[in-house]
């Protein structure tokens, strides 16, 4: 799992064929805009994490 508060490096990531199951996340605080938020569903499989989800169980992240 990787979480990383910046869209173009996990963009960066999704492109490395030896990083496919890795899991995406953006976190929705940090470096990034409400658009670079909005914008996730369109870059599957990188998921959106709020700082609430970030200090549950891993499983209830998705």
């Amino acid at each position: 799992w990787f979480v990383e508060d910046r869209l173009k490096t996990l963009l960066s990531v999704q492109k490395q064929s030896d990083l496919k199951e890795v899991e995406l996340f953006l976190a929705d605080w940090g470096y990034n805009t409400q658009k670079e938020r909005e914008s996730v569903t369109q870059y599957p499989p990188i998921h959106l994490l709020s700082s609430t989800q970030f200090c549950q169980n891993f499983s209830l992240w998705k």
